[in-house]
């Protein structure tokens, strides 16, 4: 094949393909964000702490001091001391008194953000919770037995 006739089948390929691909790509700016923005929480000026552990208390299927609000944590990390109340529940259904905390990324940086779970949580107890926080948004929740859970706290580690 000569220098002329490769240019001419290139200059085709180009033309075809072209041809073929002929519907836009879409923006990356344009694209909706994974998770919808922060909500418009207050800034929780002075986190609970005890012994320099963040203080994450369980009461009543909540998280009463730090729900609805957004508490600001330096990065690195972190031990988080969770303090969970007696729970409610029915005597027929042994073992619902349990619960799990989870701590996950939100938004873009969600693939790139670590999640971790506390594991069982039992009521009445006191637990502290090593985590290693990069920067980021990161919502905090608590799952019931059987599949509940609750929208929980938002944490952003700077």
């Amino acid at each position: 094949m000569t220098a002329s006739q490769t240019l001419a089948a290139s200059a085709a390929l180009v033309a075809l393909l072209l041809n073929a691909c002929s519907s836009s790509i879409p923006s990356f700016s344009q694209r909706d964000s994974i998770d919808p923005p922060l909500p418009d929480y207050p800034l929780l000026q002075h986190p609970r702490e005890e012994d320099g552990k963040v203080v994450i208390r369980i009461k009543d299927r909540s998280l009463p001091h730090l729900d609805k609000h957004i508490t600001r944590l330096p990065a690195g990390p972190r031990t988080l001391l969770v303090i969970t109340d007696a729970i409610e529940t029915a005597a027929d259904q042994p073992g619902q008194g349990a619960i799990a905390l989870w701590l996950r990324g939100r938004g873009s940086q969600r693939a790139h953000l670590p999640q971790f779970s506390s594991g069982r949580v039992n009521p009445s107890t006191r637990q502290d919770w090593d985590v290693e926080l990069p920067p980021g948004d990161y919502l905090l929740g608590i799952s019931f037995p059987p599949e509940r859970s609750t929208q929980g706290a938002i944490l952003q580690v700077r």
